[in-house]
C-alpha cells in the first residue's frame, strides 16, 4: 500500500506558510486566487483530469487518453479578447469547457455561450459546422439556489429553437467523501471555503443585521475543533486519493501547497478586513499561480526528458550491437568453415606429401636399377 511521503505531510498546510510561500496571499483578491487555482489544478497528472471530466460530464475515457489545452484566448469581431478558464481536450475526440464562479450571474450562460461560439469557430475544420465544447460552469461557494443545467433559449425564427444547456456544479453541497467517490479530488483545495464560512459566522461582519457587539457563534474549543476538522477532511482526503492511485505524489504534493496558500489568503484576508484595514493589491496577470517546487517540478521533467533521450539512443545503440553480435557470429561461423576446410585440406597437403615422397623413392629405386642395367651391358 502506498503512503504519502513524510515530507509532504510534514508541511502542514494550514499553519502559517510565510515560509513555504515566497509570495504573500493576501496579494491577491478573491477571485484572483480562486481563478487561478481552479486552473491550476488541471495542470496536474492527466489520469486525474481525466477522472475528473469523467465525472462531470458522464463520460468513460480510459485513463491513459491524451489530454490537450486548446488555445483559451479567444478574439472577438470586434478586436475584443476573451479568455476562457480552461478548455481541455480529452483522447483528441471532445472538448470541455469548465468556468469557476464564486457568485451567481444572470449572464454566466450567455458568457459561456459566447466563449463556446468563438472557439468552435476558430477551431472549424468544415465551413458548415460549428463544434461547440460542451460546458459547465463549477460554483465553488455554496449556494442553494443554481439549478443542475441552466438554458439558454436561442430562437431562430421560422427555423424554430434551442435550447443551450449548460451544467451547473455546486462544489460546496457535497462533503468530502462524495467529492472523493466522485472522482473529483482535484478541487480538494477549495475545501478551504469551509474555513471562510466558519470565520463568517464566527466573527460577523459589523455590515450585517447582525448586533454590532455579537457573541461569537462558537466557544473557542468548539470553534478549534471546527478548523481541525476542516484539516483533517482535507489531509485524509488527499493522502486516501494517493493510496488508491488516483492521485500521484506530485498531485498530492501540489495539491497541499494550493489548500496551503488558499487557506492562508482566506485569514489574512478576513482579519485583514475585520480591522479596517486598506488592501494594498497588486494586479496579477491571469494564470495559473506558480508554486515555489515548480523550479524543482520543471528540473525534473527535464531530467526526465533527457532520460528519456538517452534510453533512445541506448535502444538504438542496442539495437546496433545486436546487429554487430550477430554479424560477428555469421564471420565467427564462416571462420569456423574455413578452419574446417584448411584442415581438410592440410590432411589432403600431407597425404600428397607422403605419396611424392614414395613415388621419389621409387623413382630413385628405378633409376638405380636402370643404371645397374646399363653397367652390366657395358661390361658384356
Amino acid at each position: 500500500m502506498k503512503h504519502l511521503n513524510p515530507h509532504i505531510q510534514k508541511a502542514n498546510p494550514f499553519h502559517s506558510t510565510k515560509e513555504v510561500f515566497p509570495i504573500k496571499s493576501n496579494s491577491y483578491t478573491a477571485w484572483q486566487i480562486y481563478d487561478t487555482i481552479f486552473k491550476r489544478v488541471f495542470t496536474l497528472s492527466s489520469p486525474a483530469v481525466i477522472r475528473f471530466i469523467n465525472s462531470l460530464f458522464s463520460r468513460d475515457f480510459p485513463l491513459d487518453s491524451s489530454v490537450s489545452y486548446p488555445n483559451k484566448e479567444l478574439i472577438r469581431p470586434d478586436l475584443k479578447r476573451r479568455s476562457l478558464d480552461i478548455l481541455v481536450t480529452i483522447a483528441e475526440q471532445e472538448t470541455f469547457h469548465l468556468e469557476a464562479q464564486m457568485t451567481k450571474s444572470q449572464m454566466i450562460v450567455l458568457r459561456v455561450f459566447e466563449y463556446g461560439f468563438l472557439h468552435a469557430m476558430a477551431s472549424r475544420n468544415d465551413p458548415y459546422t460549428l463544434r461547440f465544447p460542451e460546458a459547465a460552469v463549477i460554483y465553488l461557494n455554496r449556494k442553494n439556489d443554481i439549478l443542475k443545467e441552466k438554458p439558454l433559449h436561442i430562437s431562430f425564427g421560422s427555423q424554430g429553437s434551442f435550447d443551450y444547456q449548460v451544467k451547473n456544479f455546486v462544489y460546496l453541497k457535497h462533503n468530502v467523501k462524495e467529492l472523493d467517490q466522485m472522482g473529483m479530488s482535484i478541487l480538494i483545495p477549495f475545501q478551504a471555503l469551509r474555513l471562510r464560512r466558519l470565520l463568517e459566522r464566527q466573527y460577523p461582519s459589523p455590515s450585517t443585521k447582525r448586533p454590532a457587539i455579537a457573541s461569537p457563534a462558537f466557544s473557542s474549543e468548539e470553534f478549534s475543533r471546527l478548523q481541525d476538522e476542516i484539516r483533517h477532511d482535507i489531509i485524509e482526503s488527499i493522502d486516501n486519493n494517493f493510496r488508491a492511485g488516483n492521485l500521484t505524489e506530485d498531485d498530492a504534493g501540489q495539491l497541499l501547497d494550493l489548500t496551503s496558500l488558499l487557506y492562508e489568503h482566506i485569514q489574512n484576508h478576513f482579519y485583514d478586513k475585520q480591522e479596517g484595514d486598506v488592501i494594498d493589491l497588486k494586479p496579477f496577470f491571469p494564470g495559473t499561480i506558480e508554486l515555489p517546487n515548480d523550479k524543482y517540478r520543471l528540473q525534473i521533467a527535464e531530467l526526465k526528458e533527457e532520460i528519456s533521450k538517452y534510453a533512445d539512443e541506448n535502444s538504438r545503440f542496442a539495437d546496433e550491437i545486436i546487429r554487430y553480435a550477430a554479424e560477428n557470429a555469421k564471420f565467427a561461423d564462416e571462420n569456423a568453415r574455413f578452419a574446417d576446410e584448411n584442415a581438410r585440406f592440410a590432411d589432403e597437403i600431407i597425404r600428397y606429401a607422403a605419396e611424392n615422397a614414395k613415388v621419389a623413392d621409387e623413382n630413385a629405386q628405378l633409376k638405380a636399377r636402370i643404371a645397374e642395367l646399363e653397367s652390366k651391358q657395358n661390361v658384356h
